[in-house]
């Protein structure tokens, strides 16, 4: 049974000792008759939400910032992470989820897949034109950080998209502001 498999190879250096494995694996695999896909990070233009609210995420009225994140999807997902069911359960049950306020958390190591699947269930919904917005918890403290002033309107922009993605949730966690942000 052949598979499809998904390298996110973060190495900086494309010819570095990192590199040669994933050119060894992918010959073998593919050899095997899998399907590999690399995507080399170091050259992909990926960032967080800038919380520019210029857009909803829908193709009505599309995110502003154009990036690589977009081909994290369900179709070029490996099948390896246990959780890539749930989290496609999450997508095809998208009304009963928001109607009983229910969400989704991923935790594990550096590596594990998170960013990944969070991801592709924003991509999957987005495709049927649910509006998301998907951020890096730390970008929230710091813009909360920057100023008080407008920090209610702040939070009601974030709140008005039917789903909020935190990636790297629980980072903030060594600093005394981070805390207390978090417990308020």
């Amino acid at each position: 049974m052949s598979k499809k498999i998904v390298i996110l190879n973060g190495s900086p250096r494309k010819n570095g000792n990192t590199s040669a494995l994933v050119r060894a694996f992918t010959e073998g695999a593919e050899h095997a008759g899998h399907t590999v896909t690399e995507f080399f990070l170091n050259d992909m233009t990926i960032h967080g939400c800038r919380g520019c609210f210029g857009g909803h995420s829908s193709r009505e009225c599309p995110c502003v910032q154009k990036d690589d994140m977009r081909e994290w999807t369900f179709e070029n997902d490996n099948g390896r992470n246990p959780q890539a069911g749930i989290a496609r359960r999450y997508v095809e049950h998208w009304e009963d989820m928001r109607a009983d306020n229910i969400g989704c958390l991923f935790w594990g190591g550096v590596g594990t897949g998170k960013s990944y699947l969070a991801g592709c269930i924003a991509n999957a919904l987005m495709e049927k034109e649910i509006p998301v917005h998907m951020t890096n918890f730390a970008l929230i403290l710091n813009d909360l950080a920057a100023s008080f002033e407008g920090r209610n309107e702040y939070i009601s922009h974030l709140c008005r998209y039917p789903l909020l993605i935190l990636d790297d949730f629980g980072m903030e966690r060594g600093t005394e502001y981070g805390l207390e942000q978090v417990s308020m």
